[in-house]
């Protein structure tokens, strides 16, 4: 039976986010491979079950499952041979790619959101980019961050 306790430290849990950005551009390093997009400035964030760990989000205990939505800027350099993609990762594994253009050689802004991702404590939740060496993914929240949210 759900007690009042558990519904209000149900509804406390559910509160919680974090929205990340970059504070420089990044620039893809090597072609054919999916190369780590770190973040390394919080925008905002509510309760402390999400952290900014080395470039990832960081889920604390408790946590069941979460969403991530956000956005990417990305200059294109050319054509890319395998399109250009992004994958958010968990642990370092792949758990969904989030675009995928194989007409490549344009600028993107691609809006994303996951389904939910099933975690658990200490997971690492990352972004990955596939494209050509030298694509950029551009700096500031206007542009492109990371918004993960408890569900």
């Amino acid at each position: 039976m759900m007690t009042i306790r558990n519904i209000l430290e149900n509804l406390k849990l559910k509160n919680n986010f974090i929205d990340v950005t970059r504070s420089s551009n990044f620039t893809n390093p090597s072609a054919s491979a999916y190369n780590e997009v770190d973040f390394n400035t919080v925008i905002s964030s509510r309760g402390n079950l999400l952290t900014l760990s080395n470039g990832k989000i960081k889920v604390g205990a408790g946590v069941d499952f979460v969403e991530v939505s956000g956005k990417m800027q990305i200059t294109s350099g050319g054509n890319a041979v395998g399109g250009k993609n992004l994958a958010l990762t968990l642990n370092g594994e792949m758990v969904e790619r989030i675009m995928y253009y194989t007409d490549n050689s344009r600028n993107i802004d691609k809006v994303f959101s996951s389904k939910p991702i099933a975690v658990n404590k200490g997971d690492l939740i990352g972004v990955e980019y596939y494209g050509l060496k030298g694509d950029v993914i551009s700096s500031g929240e206007t542009f492109t961050h990371l918004y993960v949210k408890v569900i």
